[in-house]
């Protein structure tokens, strides 16, 4: 609640987690007769940061993804290098979110109006996620998926606290 988050940085294999997280959801997306995507390079580098955060933001996320898109759709989860960390995307074809929530979606207790989903969240989630990813020096953002619904791109330093040294005067 005070913006304040601890974190417990260790070294974290993106790849071993996103391949968990891929096989913890695979028959909820079977149950829901929607197809889970993973795609992950072999040679990902490991990032420093808080495993459980991390974990907590992405299950929120695929969560999400899972819940509103409808049968027949899609959801993927992507990781990608960049120069200075990792870029991770979740993209659904779900419903969307109207471009006037999508800054509101971060806030605690948010919903999107009219948007039914298989079961009902607590509208924490977004708001932890962002926390979370900020805490690591990172950034959360929404964006249009071109086939149809929405993409959430979490972007991850590699080492934020090399970041946080880099940063003071």
């Amino acid at each position: 609640e005070a913006g304040d988050m601890q974190l417990s940085f260790q070294p974290v294999s993106l790849r071993d987690l996103c391949q968990e997280l891929y096989e913890n959801h695979l028959q909820i997306a079977n149950e829901a007769g929607v197809i889970l995507n993973l795609r992950v390079p072999d040679d990902l580098p490991p990032i420093q940061a808080d495993e459980e955060k991390i974990r907590r933001v992405l299950t929120n996320l695929l969560d999400n993804a899972l819940k509103f898109t409808p049968p027949g759709g899609k959801v993927e989860l992507t990781v990608e290098t960049e120069p200075d960390g990792l870029l991770i995307r979740v993209a659904d074809t779900g419903p969307g979110i109207p471009q006037e929530f999508r800054e509101r979606i971060f806030e605690r207790f948010a919903q999107v109006p009219g948007t039914a989903g298989r079961r009902r969240g607590t509208g924490l989630g977004l708001a932890f996620a962002k926390l979370a990813v900020e805490a690591h020096r990172g950034q959360i953002l929404v964006e249009d998926n071109p086939e149809g619904g929405i993409v959430f791109c979490v972007r991850v330093p590699l080492n934020p606290m090399a970041a946080t040294k880099s940063d003071e005067p």
